[in-house]
């Protein structure tokens, strides 16, 4: 299954980004934007998550293109193709070399551009999972002390936020004494491009026992990250929970959603206590009994229900215009 467009973006520092869009090809909806696509009558921000990348997506994008919700994907700085495709990537490309200030300057560039391709009228939502579900979470919550704060204007301009198996916490939290030995490491002049082991079991992506093959044997897969970029992952989680969750802006509606047999990484609680702490007026956590990390990939009818509390919450927001 296919049905998207590729296109390669340079941001302003020079990094190249693999993207992919897709767009509905029929029915109701607005005027055509800069990509002439007909019958949009939403638009998706995806920001995936640690260690995988957009091509992991194909069996769930076209299911939002099909219902009117047009969706614009990348490989983050230091993943998939974005870091392992020697062809068309940035000299300065490596697998898991990227930062916070980096990604959230990314995901700024990337609501830009689908905000040019879709029609003026179109609602945009920005959504992530796991990585990019603290990435999304904490995009309109920055401080303004952080290396990067978002325009105000690129805030005000969405619709919603909805993040699914977040990371904020972790469900075993990593050791203090290698945490602050990252920390260490990342502040070192060549930090960025300290590597480090991930440690990711695949078989607790999904009960689904093909799903954990495919990701072991994924070629855009490499069970490695950075010094900086686990830290800033790690730490901008925490900050996010005991800080930040308190900047969210009252006016932006919030969807979260987890399973509660997350054994990844990414703790369920933690998630749930976000939403309750955020002071958002419309907030909804949703949790997936006994759901595994990747709920789009899971078995029991778990990826339809997704689908379906999604694509549910944004069209009952396609009149909401976030004025912050």
């Amino acid at each position: 299954m296919t049905g998207y467009t590729e296109e390669w973006i340079t941001t302003g520092d020079g990094m190249k980004l693999y993207t992919r869009r897709y767009l509905p090809t029929a029915g109701e909806g607005v005027a055509k934007g800069k990509w002439g696509a007909s019958g949009v009558k939403a638009a998706i921000l995806f920001v995936h998550g640690f260690v995988e990348h957009v091509g992991r997506y194909e069996h769930v994008f076209p299911k939002y293109s099909g219902a009117g919700i047009a969706v614009l994907s990348y490989d983050q700085r230091g993943f998939g193709r974005s870091a392992l495709d020697t062809t068309n990537r940035a000299p300065s490309a490596k697998y898991g070399k990227t930062s916070w200030a980096e990604q959230h300057s990314d995901i700024q560039t990337m609501l830009n551009i689908l905000r040019e391709g879709v029609s003026s009228q179109v609602p945009i939502f920005l959504m992530g999972h796991s990585m990019g579900g603290g990435l999304v979470l904490s995009f309109p919550t920055r401080p303004p002390t952080a290396p990067f704060v978002p325009k105000s204007e690129t805030v005000l301009g969405l619709s919603g936020i909805i993040a699914t198996s977040p990371l904020i916490r972790q469900t075993v939290p990593a050791p203090k004494w290698k945490v602050a030995a990252g920390g260490l490491a990342s502040k070192l002049p060549f930090g960025s491009n300290i590597t480090v082991a991930a440690e990711v079991n695949p078989e607790d992506l999904s009960h689904d026992p093909a799903v954990g093959l495919a990701y072991r044997e994924d070629p855009y897969v490499i069970f490695e990250g950075t010094a900086k970029g686990v830290y800033d992952m790690l730490t901008g989680g925490k900050e996010l929970a005991e800080h930040d969750v308190t900047n969210w802006p009252p006016e932006l509606p919030l969807l979260v959603i987890h399973g509660t047999g997350d054994k990844v990484a990414c703790s369920c609680p933690a998630s749930e206590k976000f939403v309750k702490e955020a002071p958002a007026k419309d907030k909804t956590f949703v949790p997936f009994e006994g759901g595994y990390h990747e709920l789009h990939n899971e078995t029991d009818g778990m990826q339809d229900r997704l689908f379906q509390t999604v694509s549910g919450w944004v069209g009952a927001h396609l009149a909401t215009a976030a004025k912050l």
